[in-house]
């Protein structure tokens, strides 16, 4: 399982910064995490 967090349009590599706290998180804990651009969807 992957667990999908918006990217920082302006830093692509980045999470969103309303994300990051839980991005950091996820990953510390072990999980598989990835960055989605969000506005691609649009």
């Amino acid at each position: 399982m992957i667990f999908l967090f918006p990217n920082d349009c302006f830093n692509p590599k980045q999470p969103d910064v309303v994300y990051g706290d839980r991005y950091l998180a996820f990953e510390r804990a072990g999980f598989k995490t990835a960055l989605i651009e969000i506005e691609s969807f649009h």
